[in-house]
């Protein structure tokens, strides 16, 4: 015989979770009694947003599921923040919350919260476990959910009585979900029809996001990339999916990427996304987001397609397959040469350098705001600086008579600095 709580560790070591992230309370106590000497490894924190964020870190680094523990009531809300998170991300998350006794929930009970409807939103699949013997069947599940399509945050519910119940355990069980229909994108019909885009296109590019990542795609995706060679650049969670020094890559893109990304994204008639969904800080005004483009979307969650604008060609399904799928067909298509649109959109005028090759115009400003301080001048770690105005800056009036730095010039707060010149600019106009 097994008490309820000890039914939980041994299953959560049997989906491969030995490492645990939380913070205590009454409702969920007999599962920390019961950690000793089960195998799983608990980290201690402060706050259960500090658990349910450390959580979402290791599943992010190590790929896999990540654990986070509270109790019932504010301890369950605390998680919240964190949980959204992983929603928004597609980070692999299971949520272990404690609850009152059973006869008590929906009598307003001490520290009783409805998790499972206040989550309901946030979460892929969520439970409120009602019956001893389903835990093992609800926790397979539940980290089925968390690492299958799309990955992403589940919550379980558990009753304090339960957890301390027992009863005879016979082990873990796999969660064995209904078989679905093929999905239409598993024949090779959609590369046909991608491959005609292509060959119609004057400046394709292709747009890298967390998808390629998560679905361990990014050597299939590299070698399709090569094959292409068309502009291509990333959302901020793509970053790394594409090799950094290949030719054809432009880097970020959006709202806080390079400037031959977000051009080239204007410019195109065809663009091919991977794995992104298409966020505002990506597209900005719809209206004006690639408007010349018709756009085929590589896509595991069919809720992303057609957020901003309708695609021509949703392909519906694991980048692991669909991008194999579609370079076998394409290494038998014929294909335009685009090397005069890859010279323009990935050329140095739109890259902006300066004489030593830096291309962020951030950079560009601090370097030249710097150069102009007198030789003698001081900047590090925790130390203030003082310098007077240079009146024959070309900058007109940089910083006012005394400024301030706490901060070495590589760590200075770009947001102050605009402040700080704006500010001393008008002061000078005003003379």
């Amino acid at each position: 015989m097994l008490r309820g709580a000890d039914i939980v560790l041994r299953c959560l070591r049997a989906e491969g979770a030995d490492l645990v992230f939380g913070y205590p309370g009454g409702a969920i106590m007999p599962l920390y009694d019961a950690l000793e000497g089960s195998g799983v490894r608990h980290i201690l924190t402060r706050h259960e947003q500090g658990a349910v964020f450390a959580a979402e870190g290791y599943a992010r680094i190590t790929g896999e599921v990540g654990v986070a523990i509270a109790t019932s009531g504010p301890g369950a809300t605390n998680l919240v923040t964190g949980i959204a998170d992983a929603k928004m991300d597609s980070v692999p998350l299971v949520c272990l919350t404690g609850q009152v006794r059973t006869p008590l929930i929906g009598t307003d009970a001490f520290q009783e919260t409805d998790v499972f409807g206040l989550t309901l939103s946030l979460t892929k699949w969520s439970r409120l476990v009602r019956t001893l013997e389903e835990i093992p069947a609800v926790i397979a599940e539940a980290f089925y959910w968390a690492r299958s399509g799309r990955p992403g945050p589940v919550v379980i519910d558990l009753p304090v009585d339960l957890l301390k119940a027992k009863m005879e355990f016979r082990g873990p069980v796999e969660f064995r979900p209904q078989p679905r229909p093929s999905q239409n994108n598993a024949e090779p019909v959609f590369a046909d029809t991608a491959i005609t885009l292509l060959q119609n296109a004057k400046k394709p590019v292709a747009l890298v996001g967390a998808g390629a990542k998560l679905s361990g795609a990014i050597d299939q995706l590299r070698q399709l990339l090569d094959h292409l060679q068309i502009p291509t650049f990333a959302t901020v969670h793509g970053l790394g999916a594409v090799e950094q020094r290949a030719p054809y890559y432009l880097g970020m893109v959006g709202m806080h990427g390079t400037r031959a990304a977000n051009m080239a994204l204007d410019e195109t008639d065809l663009l091919l996304v991977f794995g992104a969904r298409l966020d505002d800080r990506v597209t900005g005004d719809p209206i004006r987001f690639a408007p010349n483009a018709r756009i085929v979307h590589f896509e595991i969650d069919p809720a992303q397609l057609d957020r901003v604008r309708p695609c021509e060609l949703p392909v519906v399904g694991d980048l692991a397959k669909t991008i194999p799928a579609f370079h076998s067909v394409l290494n038998r298509a014929a294909l335009p040469d685009w090397s005069t649109w890859r010279a323009v959109a990935c050329g140095a005028e739109r890259a902006e350098p300066d004489p030593r090759g830096l291309a962020q115009p951030t950079k560009r400003f601090l370097d030249e705001l710097f150069s102009r301080l007198p030789a003698n001048t001081r900047c590090g770690q925790r130390s203030v600086t003082v310098f007077p105005l240079r009146a024959d800056s070309s900058l007109q009036v940089v910083l006012g008579r005394w400024v301030l730095l706490s901060r070495p010039p590589s760590a200075c707060n770009w947001r102050s600095l605009t402040l700080v010149f704006f500010a001393f600019r008008a002061m000078a106009a005003s003379r």
